[in-house]
């Protein structure tokens, strides 16, 4: 188990949720900020407006050179106080959108000493001109609390989502969006404490487009206690059940040994339960990987998750899961999710592809081959031939072209072949009627 909360600690998890400022389809200013929260402390103490950029020293740490960087305490309106850090990229350049991250786990720790976060990052800002805001929350564990960050005052997911919407009023005041539209990337609890705060506090007006990886969970602590449910905690093996347990309890209740399932009714922990579930302006991409059931934190994760999915409606809605995930990000998803505007149609899943192509057999027929991705491994239709490795042929009608030649996939391995062609180098055989094929070495995408 303790293996199992270290990595929940430990992970890059990113949120991020943006939305533009200026849009008329949406209220941006900063009016809409709450009364009840308060900045109690600005430690950079700069009276910061529009200027933020200009007047906001640079971050010292080498992995953040040229961004700029503030640390703040924040009052919730529960009178609870966080400290939190905002980093952002592209000061002082234009912007064509912004791009929210928060930290998964306790909301601490720096996701760009994560290579690929950083190059994902990067990437955005270089590549796309995405401004990228970087949300911590930094309180330090104690000896009462393992955890800090945003599980500072426990409280569950009500409590870390009033700090999240805080955090997210400190940013506004400080006028560090750039762009017309934002978007908000986060992970595992990152996208859970993300989620509580666009049901139960209206952030998805803010949010043109949200990433959520390995998460959002619990949309109604009910049916996770049930045993009936689908999505019960108690589908997952008694190690997953202990552990998850064992954090949800101390979340809510302040208590590994107190029994969330003993409080029903306690709003601090069902996501979507006592809040809204339309989010009409806001297009949803949910991740989870295939291998949480038995490399992450049990198959309750991913049940959970598409419980949640399935509760929500969107301005656009996609789920995908990755069979070589498992706890963990991925980053080409992010990227090109993240980058899109509003207007803008998320582009065919370039990881999940097939590939496709013909060859001439030993008859100088054209066969055609269909290769699945993202571990697939059924056929179209009975017209095609498993091969293997997800690999499929069907031949045709069609007769070769004289010389024909190219590639093709059987069992992942792709052949080169000839037809009819004036042979040379090595490693050829003959497969009959003046055709010849050879392995290449390559693996098939």
């Amino acid at each position: 188990m303790k293996n199992l909360l270290m990595m929940l600690l430990i992970l890059m998890l990113t949120s991020c949720g943006a939305d533009a400022l200026n849009k008329t389809s949406k209220s941006k200013s900063t009016s809409v900020l709450s009364n009840q929260v308060s900045i109690i402390q600005s430690e950079t103490n700069d009276i910061l407006s529009d200027s933020t950029d200009t007047s906001t020293p640079e971050c010292t740490a080498e992995v953040l050179k040229g961004w700029k960087c503030i640390t703040a305490s924040i009052v919730t309106d529960e009178n609870k106080t966080y400290k939190i850090s905002v980093k952002w990229s592209r000061p002082n350049l234009p912007s064509r959108g912004t791009m929210l991250m928060a930290v998964g786990g306790a909301g601490t720790g720096e996701s760009r000493l994560d290579t690929p976060s950083k190059i994902m990052m990067d990437e955005l800002a270089d590549l796309d001109q995405m401004r990228v805001i970087q949300l911590e929350f930094t309180d330090p564990p104690t000896a009462n609390n393992a955890w800090g960050g945003y599980w500072n005052h426990t409280g569950g997911y009500k409590s870390a989502g009033l700090a999240f919407k805080a955090a997210f009023d400190f940013i506004l005041s400080r006028k560090i969006i750039r762009g017309s539209f934002l978007n908000y990337l986060g992970g595992s609890n990152a996208s859970t404490v993300a989620a509580y705060a666009m049901s139960n506090y209206g952030l998805d007006k803010y949010f043109d487009r949200v990433v959520f990886q390995m998460g959002p969970i619990l949309p109604d602590l009910a049916n996770a206690c049930s045993k009936t449910s689908a999505s019960s905690f108690f589908i997952n093996n008694p190690d997953h059940q202990k552990s998850v347990f064992s954090l949800i309890n101390f979340w809510a209740l302040g208590d590994v040994n107190n029994n969330i399932c003993d409080n029903l009714a306690n709003e601090r922990v069902s996501i979507l339960k006592f809040g809204k579930k339309n989010f009409p302006n806001t297009h949803v991409h949910v991740i989870v990987g295939a291998k949480e059931v038995t490399l992450g934190f049990g198959a309750w994760i991913l049940a959970s998750n598409l419980e949640w999915y399935n509760g929500i409606s969107a301005k656009s809605k996609i789920r995908i899961i990755r069979p070589e995930m498992a706890h963990n990000n991925s980053y080409l998803d992010m990227r090109r999710f993240l980058k899109l505007a509003p207007n803008e149609v998320a582009t065919e899943d370039p990881i999940c592809q097939d590939s496709k192509g013909s060859f001439c057999d030993s008859t100088k027929r054209s066969v055609e081959w269909l290769c699945r991705a993202c571990d697939q491994n059924h056929s179209p239709d009975s017209s095609w031939v498993d091969v293997g490795g997800g690999c499929f042929h069907k031949q045709t009608q069609n007769n070769c072209s004289q010389c024909a030649q190219g590639t093709f996939c059987n069992g992942k391995e792709t052949i080169e072949w000839k037809c009819d062609c004036t042979m040379s180098g090595s490693g050829w055989v003959d497969v009959g009627n003046k055709c010849f094929h050879r392995k290449t070495g390559s693996q098939c995408q």
